[in-house]
Order: structure tokens, then C-alpha cells, then sequence
């Protein structure tokens, strides 16, 4: 996964016994991780340009509805930063999971979840277009035989999407998971600003205000615009 993938954690870290530490001043309890999951927290937020880092899951409605919100404040906010993140859970079912990961709704979610991270290295758009295709096209029992036969993307990107789910796959979600379990996240959808929960209602304008506060220099977007919104009522929990 590369660096613009993560969201920037560093700052709530101090180092102790050789080994990095969560601030007490930012979570209630500490939890201790390795020195490479430490240097793969390199994200820099000081450039200006917020970063919105969204935890979602492939077949959950609200999730899918959140994205379609979100997909609207890019459309008008194309500098900013859009990261999909996808909850998996650890040995949730018994007939759900790819080694030690699962997924809510089954096992082809989580195959699924991988093809849409494979997405997202090909670029925001190559994610979107994918993943709301599948979500209108598939669903949890077909996922792993509809996605290639529906998809509108070019060939060439399904087979790069392929052969990413089968040598990476599993572990972009295990990355993922590690972002998860830092946030303690366990529901769908759950946004972050530039590092921070957002507790706003999830709708594109009201995302798309709480963002423009974080440019250094505001786009002239941020003065002018109104989002057309319909609000996100629901979690997958």
C-alpha cells in the first residue's frame, strides 16, 4: 500500500522501550506497536489539503449511499484527499473469512473488498466507478462471479484489478485493519478529517464544510457552493 493510502498517526505516538507508544492524551487506554507499523504512518497533513479517510464495507447500504455523498464533495473538492477503508473483522464466522479476516456480510464481501482496494491503487475514479457498479450490478452471494462480467471499465483495468486481489488482496485489508483497530472502528460509515472522527451528520454538504475549514487556502468552491445532499440514516454495526 502506498504512503497515500494511511492516514497520518505519528503524532499520537511517543516512543518508550524501543518501541512506540498511543499518548495517553489521546486515548484512554495504550497500545504498543512495532517499528514498522510506525514508519508506515507517514502521511503529511501539513500541506494544506484535508484528507478525508472513510471506513466502509462493500455490500452494507448505508455504506454505499455514504460513498455516493462523498463521491459529491470530490466532484467539487478534487484537491483534497478521498482514502476508502475497509472493515474486516477476525475470526467473525466460520464460512466468512480469508485466513484470519471476515467480513459482515460473508466471504464475498470480503473478496470483494479486496478487488475495490485494488480499485483504489488504480485511482480515485478507477475505485468509484468499480465499486458502484458492483454495488449495483452484485451482491454478497454473486460478487466473485458478477463483478468481471458487469463491470464498464476497460478490460485491461479488470485484469490488473484480478491479478491485485489475487497477490496483494488479503493484504491491503490487513493494512486496512490496522488503521481500524487503531480508531477503534467497528461500524459503517465512519469518517475521519485529516486524522479527527467526524461526528457530523453524513451528507455531502455538510462533509464537504467541515473540509473546506481544513485548507491552509481555501478553494473559491468553499464560498460559492451548496452540495445537493440526501442525509445517510443507518450503520452496518
Amino acid at each position: 500500500m502506498c504512503s497515500s493510502d494511511l492516514i497520518n498517526l505519528k503524532p499520537l505516538f511517543e516512543k518508550r522501550y524501543n518501541k512506540y507508544i498511543l499518548k495517553s492524551s489521546q486515548f484512554d487506554r495504550f497500545e504498543f506497536i512495532n517499528q514498522k507499523e510506525y514508519d508506515n504512518l507517514n502521511i503529511n497533513l501539513t500541506d494544506g489539503i484535508p484528507q478525508l479517510d472513510f471506513f466502509t464495507m462493500s455490500f452494507c447500504e448505508y455504506s454505499n449511499e455514504a460513498e455516493k455523498e462523498i463521491n459529491k464533495v470530490k466532484e467539487v473538492l478534487r484537491k483534497a484527499k478521498f482514502v476508502p477503508h475497509y472493515i474486516t473483522y477476525v475470526n467473525y464466522s466460520s464460512d466468512g473469512c480469508v485466513e484470519d479476516l471476515c467480513s459482515m456480510h460473508g466471504k464475498q464481501e470480503l473478496t470483494q473488498e479486496m478487488r475495490e482496494k485494488c480499485a483504489f491503487n488504480l485511482g480515485y475514479d478507477v475505485w468509484f466507478n468499480f465499486s458502484q457498479t458492483s454495488d449495483v450490478m452484485c451482491n454478497q452471494i454473486n460478487a466473485d462471479k458478477c463483478w468481471f462480467k458487469y463491470n464498464t471499465l476497460y478490460k485491461s483495468t479488470l485484469n490488473k484489478i484480478k491479478t491485485c486481489q489475487e497477490e496483494q488482496g488479503i493484504e491491503l485489508l490487513k493494512s486496512d485493519k490496522i488503521f481500524q483497530d487503531k480508531f477503534d472502528v467497528r461500524g459503517s460509515p465512519t469518517l475521519f478529517i485529516d486524522g479527527h472522527k467526524y461526528l457530523g451528520k453524513i451528507e455531502a454538504n455538510a462533509i464537504f464544510k467541515e473540509m473546506c475549514k481544513s485548507f491552509d487556502v481555501k478553494p473559491l468552491v468553499c464560498s460559492t457552493d451548496e452540495l445537493v445532499s440526501e442525509e445517510v440514516i443507518g450503520r452496518c454495526n
